[in-house]
């Protein structure tokens, strides 16, 4: 599943640099009124060196515009100015194996909780637990995807670290509930082995379905935070996807009724020298943009938005 998570389709713009030029003077002297000999020319100012290319933090290029801001939480605030009702935080999954840096949502859970707290009720992850009535079949199609999946050993904890930090903020965590008979759909009648293109149409009805059902239980309270976040993979989040992937988002269900933005969260070592994304637009702009000590922002569409974290930022 981790493939078809990281088809996931861009459509951004390359950026330039900009440079700053310093310019220098000259001075002449003036006639002696009375005809006395002409001064000879001003001595020359020892040069100065240049100065350091100005670095530009926001611009606009091919109609995209984009910023650089020295905190995520920055850049989120800007991401949500237009405050909407659900929010769809999508990432590049991590692999096993993969370099040694802060995962995604580990970023989320450090820099952005705190940020949409004041005004979230719900955060939605896409993860799934079962009817423990399932048995054996629930067994083995969990110890399959997972085995699949290929995720690295911390992502648990990191899971619960985020589930203990959303409880701490009044935030209310949901994942997804799959039931018996969806489980058994999971598996291929033949092979028995998982029919992952189901799974992932699955996951696409259940995170539309569940934050409906949050949004009809918050119009029947007078609770004041109303916001929903939801976190998964940078796909099913998508407010523009290509049409075979149509199918596989859940927002054209959630804009009918409210309103969305859509946050991806990049993770430099993670995209880099992605055969599929090195073919998008956005990429040159992520090569130039991407360093150590900024968080590039970029703007897909309307109410669409890219962050791209620092890199070089290490596991503890």
């Amino acid at each position: 599943m981790a493939a078809l998570y990281n088809a996931v389709v861009i459509r951004l713009g390359v950026v330039l640099a900009t440079v700053a030029v310093l310019g220098g003077f000259a001075a002449c002297a003036k006639d002696d009124d009375k005809g006395a000999e002409q001064a000879g020319p001003a001595p020359r100012a020892a040069p100065t060196p240049d100065a350091p290319p100005a670095r530009k933090l926001s611009g606009t290029t091919n109609g995209l515009h984009w910023w650089l801001y020295d905190r995520p939480e920055d850049a989120l605030k800007k991401a949500l100015e237009s405050k909407p009702r659900v929010i769809g935080f999508g990432e590049y999954h991590e692999q096993a194996g993969g370099p040694e840096i802060v995962p995604p949502m580990e970023r989320f859970s450090q820099h952005m909780l705190d940020v949409i707290a004041p005004y979230t009720s719900d955060l939605l992850l896409e993860t799934w637990v079962a009817d423990r009535r399932c048995g054996k079949r629930q067994a083995r199609v969990d110890k399959t995807v997972k085995k699949q999946l290929e995720r690295p050993k911390h992502q648990e904890t990191t899971m619960a670290r985020l589930l203990r930090r959303t409880r701490a903020r009044r935030i209310q965590p949901h994942r997804l509930v799959f039931s018996c008979a969806e489980y058994k759909s999971l598996l291929d009648k033949k092979t028995k082995k998982i029919d992952y293109a189901n799974l992932l149409r699955l996951i696409t009805q259940k995170l539309a379905e569940t934050t409906a059902k949050i949004l009809d239980h918050q119009a029947k309270t007078n609770f004041k935070r109303k916001t929903i976040a939801i976190y998964g993979g940078a796909f099913h989040n998508e407010k523009y996807p290509y049409d075979h992937y149509r199918q596989l988002s859940f927002v054209k269900d959630v804009e009918k009724l409210a309103s969305y933005v859509e946050v991806d969260i990049f993770v430099p070592e993670i995209i880099r020298g992605n055969k599929r994304l090195s073919k998008e637009p956005f990429y040159p702009l992520f090569k130039t943009l991407a360093s150590d000590d900024k968080v590039l922002l970029i703007e897909r569409g309307k109410n669409s938005f890219i962050m791209v974290m620092r890199q070089n930022q290490k596991q503890p």
